[in-house]
């Protein structure tokens, strides 16, 4: 087993429904994170200016505004650029689900899988945040 890191990354998770923030945040916890939740875009951006996070899950849509828009303000904070960010929206995202969107970070389209989520943090704690994630055919 490997020795426990000295430090746990930072998590934000951005969603207004509670069930999602719930299922994220035990996922985030499972990958040693400390986890911060929050309910809209506003709060989101608050949170990150407090303590910049290592990784954001956002749940799309958000209840206040435009998911892009507080995008933008969050990679506009200082440090902001260098979070990780994860999105979910059940708009499929271009390029395709599992893909790196330009500026955005991690596009997953909803529903997603708890073991394709798990990946998805996975790769992208590793900073291999710009590989595909694996989705298998029939499988969300």
């Amino acid at each position: 087993m490997p020795p426990a890191p000295t430090s746990r990354r930072r998590a934000l998770v951005v969603a207004a429904d509670a069930v999602a923030r719930r299922r994220y945040r035990r996922i985030l916890q499972g990958s040693g994170c400390t986890v911060r939740e929050v309910v809209s875009g506003v709060a989101a951006v608050m949170a990150a200016r407090a303590e910049v996070p290592d990784v954001i899950v956002m749940d799309m849509p958000l209840s206040d505004v435009p998911g892009r828009e507080a995008i933008g303000w969050l990679r506009a904070l200082p440090g902001g650029g260098k979070t990780a960010l994860i999105t979910l929206d059940w708009q499929p995202g271009v390029p395709a689900a599992g893909q790196p969107v330009e500026g955005l970070g991690l596009g997953l389209t909803k529903p997603v899988s708890t073991r394709i989520l798990r990946q998805a943090i996975s790769r992208i704690l590793a900073g291999d945040a710009y590989q595909p994630v694996e989705r298998p055919a029939g499988n969300p």
